[in-house]
């Protein structure tokens, strides 16, 4: 699943919830943390003297140096499924059956 199916699943589960707030500064901000935590599984995995290379980097291009595409787009994608799971992990409480049937309709279909 790429990321743009992400925003599109994590829309529909904020939709399912009846989030209220704004839902795209929430899809973004939770975007931004994945592609952080994404990229530090990554270097997290490297060598001392590389991680301190990579942390050392200023901009993407830099970044890149150090990070495959295939890399971060297989860390993207366990660490947005992760984030997923646990963020409907932490609001399954609270979910009605019919919200919970909805989303597991949801997953379903991806």
């Amino acid at each position: 699943m790429q990321q743009t199916n992400y925003t599109k699943l994590l829309f529909r589960i904020l939709e399912i919830i009846g989030y209220q707030n704004n839902r795209e500064n929430f899809v973004n901000e939770f975007e931004m943390l994945n592609r952080f935590d994404a990229v530090a599984s990554i270097v997290d995995a490297y060598p001392l003297d590389l991680q301190a290379r990579v942390k050392a980097c200023k901009n993407e291009t830099e970044l890149r140096q150090y990070i495959t595409e295939r890399e971060y787009t297989s860390a993207y994608i366990r660490t947005s499924q992760n984030a997923i799971q646990e963020f409907i992990d932490s609001i399954a409480n609270t979910l009605s059956i019919n919200q919970k049937q909805k989303i597991i309709n949801l997953f379903s279909s991806y």
